[in-house]
This record gives structure tokens, C-alpha cells and sequence, in this order.
């Protein structure tokens, strides 16, 4: 299966960061690049503050077709702010 077939499915990641946290998030997958939200309400933002390096995973599992899929990745997250509703802003 295509990567970006894959990634274009309405699938939940999962994010690991430093201490170990991990939290589900939805994404979107865009021009090779994953996007989700977070903001000053979530203890995502300090902890990535702190030590920017992740991990994220997004995986399947159908046992009636004994398919598994799965696509992981660690970096360093790029943040984008957004200047009230619309598009984000770089």
C-alpha cells in the first residue's frame, strides 16, 4: 500500500515525547509532513518546550485480512501558530 494512501485514512497517531509521554492525536498528513493541534492548554506544549524530540506512529491492524500497516517517525516538531481562525501562519 502507498504511504500516503495509508496516511489519508481517518487513523488516530500516537505521539511519544520526552519523560515518556504518549497521547493520541488526529492528524493530518500534508506534503509529507504530519500536522496536529496542541496548544497552551496542553502539557504537550511544555514538555516539547523543554525537549523537542518525538517519536509518532500510526498503525492498523485487520486481523480478517491479516493486514498490518504501520508508518513511524522521530524528529523535532516545527511549531506553526495560528493567527485566530483560518489557515495557520508560518
Amino acid at each position: 500500500m502507498d504511504v500516503d494512501e495509508f496516511l489519508a485514512r481517518p487513523l488516530v497517531a500516537r505521539v511519544a515525547t520526552q519523560g515518556p509521554e504518549v497521547r493520541p492525536v488526529w492528524f493530518l498528513w500534508e506534503d509529507g509532513a504530519f500536522w496536529w493541534l496542541t496548544g497552551s492548554y496542553s502539557r504537550m506544549e511544555r514538555i516539547l518546550a523543554a525537549d523537542p524530540r518525538v517519536a509518532l506512529v500510526v498503525d492498523t491492524c485487520e486481523l480478517a485480512d491479516a493486514e498490518v500497516l504501520s508508518v513511524t517517525c522521530r524528529g523535532r516538531p516545527r511549531s506553526s501558530r495560528s493567527t485566530g481562525p483560518g489557515p495557520c501562519a508560518n
